[in-house]
């Protein structure tokens, strides 16, 4: 990767490398020289959308306060930015040995940012895949330069090297120091609002993480949403790639039961959103898609199940056996112990006994989950949404027949259901079941095709979500508009009126028709409406 770095930044990392001079690892290719700079400015010049692939990068250090909210200290704090795209990347705490690995930090904060704008893994991967490739073939020019030599392409990560440069460009240097205030800002304790500040171009960034900055582009009144820009900008580099795709439909659960696989218990009235989705999304990114599509904010825990019972049990019983972690019931006995404990896990959950014993148990162990005070079993939420609707050996099959242009053979009848449950306060209880696999515009994804109902605005319980249903349904809230006052109501619709305005709040939105949610994940995107 190449990285247009501030004066601070260069200075930082220079001064982590030789902190670690003695270490084998990899560590960036810095280029000071001015002469040396000019000609890499010119040899990207020759390049044409080099811009798109070389991202900006400021190192400064953040404050951190105590629970008193007074000043504890401060952490090193990195910004990559793109003027080109309008997204930044925070990286948060870094020490010397995350500087000398700068690059490969930077494409993860650049992976962690693109979800949150729900572009999909593969144009993603693809762009950051690119750049790597403009990196090697960069070094090379520089080898043939003799500006550098082998041992520098060795000591900055080959195949995956880091390449580090002064950031010559000036809006690019301005939107990035820009970029910098605006996250103390937004952090402080009493932030001054942006409208107050004058000195900042607010038209230089339009996100910062998962805070959208929805600003205008143009000095007309016309408003550019930060996921809108990525996704065309990808698509104008990448073009209308199709990828295998499927239609899921999730929908509302009226509590869970145990035991239902085809037709769970359903909320009334009904409430489901059908998204068209990446087959082999991980289930990461499925999760940030749900919350979206629910207007939901990620302030809860959540978890990914199979919707079969028997799959469930059996995939608990499983992780105990795996890990020897004791059951919470007396009672219970583990159905994976059984003789044909594996046998049954295989046919109720269309995984293989190496993904089990493999997979998922290394996920397990690296992701951290036996550390909880009482570790559970959840899918892996790193691998792909195809893998659990279809199963190990269906899976892969079905993903090169849409490849090949071909309709897979009575997929449906092979997949079986997800479970996600989130926020287990409320429990808000969700299923996933496929409806149908086709291969659609890769930059078009996600989607949402079908839709039904109002969905329960975050942090409401159950009983809350039914009576704001209800006021919407019998018209309440458009009475009090016509009485222009809603205190002419009882107590009761008093209260009820209020917990409709605090979720809209909340960045609720009732559901009016399918044709408004067109774009959807293209206008709203991140923790914010």
């Amino acid at each position: 990767m190449i990285l247009a770095c501030s004066a601070r930044a260069l200075e930082r990392i220079e001064k982590a490398k030789r902190s670690r001079i003695a270490k084998k690892d990899p560590v960036p290719r810095v280029v000071k020289d001015k002469c040396q700079v000019a000609r890499i400015r010119a040899w990207l010049n020759e390049r044409a959308g080099y811009e798109q692939l070389v991202w900006n990068l400021d190192v400064d250090d953040y404050p951190v306060g105590d629970a008193d909210g007074e000043l504890a200290g401060y952490f090193t704090c990195g910004y990559v930015f793109s003027r080109h795209f309008r997204l930044t990347a925070i990286l948060n705490a870094l020490d010397d040995a995350d500087l000398c690995a700068i690059g490969k930090f930077a494409r993860h904060g650049i992976e962690v940012v693109s979800q949150d704008c729900y572009a999909t893994p593969m144009a993603c991967d693809q762009l950051l895949d690119d750049a790597e490739e403009l990196a090697l073939e960069l070094f090379g020019f520089l080898q043939d330069e003799r500006i550098i030599d082998w041992l520098d392409v060795a000591r900055a990560g080959w195949p995956s090297p880091t390449i580090v440069i002064p950031n010559n460009d000036r809006s690019a240097a301005i939107g990035l120091s820009h970029v910098v205030e605006m996250h103390a800002g937004m952090s402080a304790k009493s932030p001054i609002p942006l409208s107050e500040r004058p000195d900042i171009d607010r038209s230089a960034c339009y996100r910062i993480n998962g805070m959208p900055v929805t600003i205008r582009a143009t000095g007309k009144k016309d408003y550019q949403f930060p996921g809108q820009f990525w996704r065309a900008s990808l698509r104008e580099r990448f073009g209308h790639v199709k990828h295998p795709a499927v239609r899921l439909r999730v929908k509302l659960l009226d509590g869970f039961a145990p035991g239902a696989h085809r037709e769970p218990p359903a909320f009334e009235p009904a409430c489901y959103r059908d998204l068209l989705l990446p087959l082999d999304a991980p289930l990461s990114w499925v999760h940030q898609v749900i919350q979206k599509a629910f207007y939901w904010a990620d302030y809860h825990l959540h978890e990914f199940q199979f919707l079969d019972s028997d799959a469930r049990e059996l995939l608990d019983g499983a992780f105990r056996d795996l890990f020897a972690i004791e059951s919470l019931m007396d009672d219970w006995e583990n159905p994976f112990s059984e003789p044909d404990g594996e046998k049954r896990f295989m046919q109720a959950s269309n995984m293989s006994l190496r993904w089990l014993y493999h997979d998922f148990a290394e996920t397990a162990e690296r992701e951290g989950v036996l550390d909880n005070d009482f570790p559970s079993a959840q899918l892996p939420e790193n691998q792909p949404l195809g893998l659990f609707l279809l199963g190990s050996a269906e899976y892969p099959k079905v993903m090169a027949t849409l490849k090949d242009g071909k309709s897979p053979e009575a997929p449906i009848s092979k997949s079986q259901g997800l479970y996600y449950h989130y926020d287990y306060g409320s429990d808000k209880e969700l299923s996933l079941f496929p409806l149908e696999y086709s291969m659609e515009d890769a930059y078009d994804l996600p989607r949402i095709v079908g839709a039904v109902g109002h969905t329960p605005p975050e942090d409401s319980g159950m009983s809350e979500y039914r009576e704001i249903v209800d006021m919407i349904e019998n018209d309440e809230e458009a009475a009090a508009v016509a009485r222009k006052s809603h205190y002419a109501f009882s107590d009761d619709e008093k209260e009820r009126f209020h917990l409709l305005n605090w979720a809209r709040r909340n960045g609720w939105q009732p559901f009016t028709s399918l044709k408004d949610l067109d774009g959807f994940f293209g206008r709203h995107t991140g923790m914010g409406w």
